[in-house]
């Protein structure tokens, strides 16, 4: 019997995270290597709630959201990579800030008689990483291209 599996790809114990540790993630996508550390000291004189905590409680209210899914298995990377797949299970890789809808399997599983498989990416609200530092178009939602990396 097929089953829905919801990955959680690899995520840091936020209260516990080093941002010295995003560097080398920002430089293997592209980014300024400070992006991460810049936003986080941004974020920390700005908000009351420090960037670290909010992002813990966002994880935890994530987590609990993949386990409402209907019919679906949540299970993080590590305990994925040792289950057996069977030929009709389906697959969400997620982030540690990302929301499903209650019935994502119920309509995949309607797509999957059509497609051999579904892929998708989001819409960021707000500035593009791209824009230059202080620059601001008129557009407030980015839609994030696909082509290349796939983003959540």
């Amino acid at each position: 019997m097929s089953k829905n599996y919801i990955v959680l790809r690899n995520s840091p114990n936020w209260l516990y995270f080093d941002k010295e540790d995003s560097r080398e993630f920002c430089r293997k996508c592209g980014l300024s290597e400070t992006l991460i550390i810049d936003f986080m000291r941004i974020w920390d004189s700005a908000m009351s709630v420090g960037y670290q905590i909010f992002r813990h409680q966002i994880k935890i209210i994530s987590t609990e959201n993949y386990k409402s899914v209907n019919e679906g298995v949540f299970l993080n990377n590590s305990k994925f990579r040792s289950i057996e797949l069977e030929a009709d299970d389906l697959i969400v890789f997620v982030d540690d800030d990302d929301w499903l809808s209650p019935d994502l399997f119920r309509c995949l599983r309607g797509l999957h008689d059509i497609y051999d498989g579904v892929k998708w990416g989001s819409i960021r609200l707000g500035v593009a990483f791209s824009s230059s530092v202080g620059t601001r178009s008129d557009e407030v939602l980015y839609p994030r291209k696909i082509d290349r990396i796939i983003y959540t």
